[in-house]
């Protein structure tokens, strides 16, 4: 096999990062105003259909060329670090993580958020996750963190031969709701700068990193979708 090459994403690779998100996706549907489900094909949907499909996986930017490529932009300012994974110059994999720093136990990580690779090609994987431990280890960045089901064993298994072990668990509860009335102001926050969270931790609600949250949930960054 031809050596697998691991570099920082551009845009160029747009194309390619969207088909590898997309193959994942086995129905292309849309929600009709009767509340039925139609299937139809991909090109059928508009933009904003297709990143509905994107699910809670925090993907929907890439259900779309368009998206990708704003989204893929806004990674490479500085607010993420994406990787492709190419086998003679054509992408097979990528891998997109993001430097934060939280109170313990997480301290200064790096949190892989996508791990995508064309037929689920574990050299690949292993050329992507190598490469983001060395990334961790010139800039003195204590951890590489991933999220893991609790029920997706075989995902944890996998992360497992690579040497990471199991460092929070995440609960979730269901609580009851009272009805009220509360008032509240809203003031518009211009600034997308990530050092504003530096330290800052999600307690409540946290399945992936802060860091990731804050970029990829930015409103402003997806006012035209």
């Amino acid at each position: 096999m031809s050596p697998i090459h691991v570099r920082r994403a551009k845009l160029d690779d747009t194309q390619a990062i969207s088909a590898l998100f997309r193959s994942r996706v086995s129905v292309w549907q849309r929600l009709k105003s009767d509340g039925r489900v139609e299937d139809l094909p991909y090109e059928a949907l508009t933009i904003y259909e297709r990143w509905l499909h994107g699910g809670a996986a925090y993907s929907n930017a890439w259900m779309s060329v368009e998206t990708g490529a704003i989204f893929l932009s806004h990674l490479l300012r500085g607010f993420g670090l994406p990787l492709v994974a190419t086998l003679d110059g054509t992408v097979h994999g990528y891998a997109e993580a993001y430097p934060g720093s939280e109170p313990a136990p997480f301290g200064k990580h790096l949190h892989l958020s996508h791990l995508v690779t064309i037929s689920e090609n574990e050299d690949l994987s292993a050329a992507l996750i190598e490469a983001l431990t060395t990334y961790a280890r010139d800039l003195s960045i204590e951890r590489v963190t991933v999220a893991v089901s609790n029920y997706d064993t075989q995902a944890a298994a996998f992360y497992k031969r690579y040497g990471m072990q199991p460092l929070s668990r995440v609960r979730r509860y269901t609580l009851p709701a009272q009805t009220g009335q509360s008032f509240y102001k809203v003031t518009e926050h211009r600034s997308a700068d990530p050092a504003q969270i530096e330290g800052w931790q999600m307690s409540i609600g946290r399945i992936e990193s802060a860091r990731q949250h804050w970029a990829t949930l930015w409103p402003r960054l997806w006012e035209a979708v």
